[in-house]
């Protein structure tokens, strides 16, 4: 998957997957499964795919969602978070400069 977002591409087949999560079921309108990426260049993204009720849902007609797949950039921040907020501590101290306590 790829995606051209603020001038910039994002392909999944070129940059390195750090990360997985998924929440749900296929059948879930809430349902999410993400991978998040590092680019070569260092940029971050998300290439992921969910139900309606996710960041990827997209409209149809006038009132109604339908699941969808998509690409989110990110900033290292938001990278982190993600690490984080999936239990992926040993990958966020490889990535980034975490502290002790």
């Amino acid at each position: 998957m790829q995606a051209v977002i603020e001038g910039l591409r994002y392909n999944t087949e070129t940059a390195e997957l750090v990360a997985s999560y998924s929440y749900g079921y296929t059948t879930d309108h809430e349902y999410v499964c993400e991978d998040l990426y590092r680019t070569k260049n260092g940029r971050w993204f998300l290439a992921g795919e969910g139900g309606p009720a996710s960041r990827y849902a997209e409209s149809v007609d006038k009132n109604g969602w339908i699941g969808g797949k998509g690409i989110v950039a990110l900033d290292e921040l938001d990278a982190r978070e993600h690490l984080e907020n999936w239990e992926q501590d040993s990958k966020a101290f490889k990535y980034f400069d975490i502290k002790e306590a």
